[in-house]
């Protein structure tokens, strides 16, 4: 199976330079400004072409990334146990209990790219 992410950010340089280093190795990317987008997104490529991974800014205007995961987990608890979520935030201290039990890894801003590889080569069991 082809390995991609969905990258939600509302930031453009974090987008960019996510999107440069993932497909430097290979990977193909989705990109969406928020939560709304990413959900549309989504919906879109339907279940069948989900992406493999989620790299998910939590601050984020229209819709942040925690309602973010609460709607996918309302709305496609499926496609959530078959997508490894990646929480990228500041804020980790600050980060709902169920966000961290939605997500499969937490990447800390500013991030260190190879963390970020080490999280996208764990599989999400299931």
């Amino acid at each position: 199976m082809k390995r991609s992410v969905l990258i939600v950010d509302d930031d453009p340089d974090i987008r960019f330079n996510l999107e440069f280093a993932l497909s430097t190795e290979g990977y193909q990317t989705i990109l969406a400004d928020n939560g709304e987008t990413a959900l549309a997104k989504l919906a879109e490529l339907g279940a069948e072409q989900l992406p493999t991974h989620i790299i998910l800014d939590i601050m984020m205007p229209v819709m942040d990334g925690n309602t973010f995961l609460k709607q996918l987990k309302q709305k496609h608890p499926d496609w959530l146990a078959k997508i490894s979520v990646i929480v990228a935030t500041a804020m980790a201290a600050q980060l709902p209990k169920e966000t961290l039990a939605l997500s499969s890894g937490l990447l800390k801003k500013p991030f260190d790219v190879d963390h970020l590889f080490d999280l996208l080569c764990k599989d999400k069991p299931g």
